[in-house]
């Protein structure tokens, strides 16, 4: 028993000498010193209202430059807009889908209207849970003046839906809906 004992130590004294170089190289913390550990990734990743914020203001940047690339750039390839204005107590609907289509529409939109001015416009935003996606309400006024002389005061309530695409923020679809009045040449807002 005296030599098993004895191999034992020896044993026990190799795997020692072997682990005090190894634990003089690691920093050695007590338990009070860690410190607490990452349980949530810190830097969000997905839309946030500022993010959102920030597109639509580009994106507003670029209408009132009538940049149609500059819209572009924030659409989704398979984007589906729909569009429901009411004039004259007439109701018309337009459906645009994908990118060149909206390219088109946008061209055609700033050739015939001529000038435009936001009276009053607020946006509302609900990001889900996981930020993936994002649903922006925006409500507007403007006085618009059209290619052909006419003037109008229009309302809109545009829901605006975000998706995160390639990691990147995406609108995939718009559904406009408003009403254009008829406005006198001496009537301000």
């Amino acid at each position: 028993m005296k030599k098993n004992n004895l191999i034992s130590v020896l044993i026990m004294g190799f795997i020692a000498s072997q682990l005090i170089p190894f634990s003089d190289s690691i920093k050695a913390e007590t338990v009070s010193e860690k410190k607490p550990l990452l349980l949530v990734q810190e830097t969000q990743t997905g839309l946030t209202e500022d993010t959102l914020t920030q597109i639509m203001t580009e994106i507003e940047q670029a209408e009132a430059e009538e940049n149609i690339a500059g819209i572009l750039e924030y659409l989704a390839p398979y984007v589906i807009t729909s569009i429901t204005v009411e004039i004259d107590n007439q109701k018309i609907t337009t459906f645009v889908e994908g990118k060149d289509d909206h390219e088109g529409f946008l061209n055609d939109s700033f050739k015939k209207v001529k000038g435009k001015k936001i009276i009053s416009s607020y946006t509302t935003t609900k990001i889900n849970d996981s930020g993936e996606m994002a649903l922006l309400t925006r409500v507007r006024a403007r006085e618009v003046d059209t290619e052909t002389g006419n003037r109008y005061l229009s309302l809109s309530t545009d829901k605006i839906r975000f998706a995160m695409i390639d990691n990147e923020p995406k609108i995939i679809n718009i559904e406009s809906s408003g009403w254009l009045e008829p406005i006198s040449d001496q009537a301000q807002f």
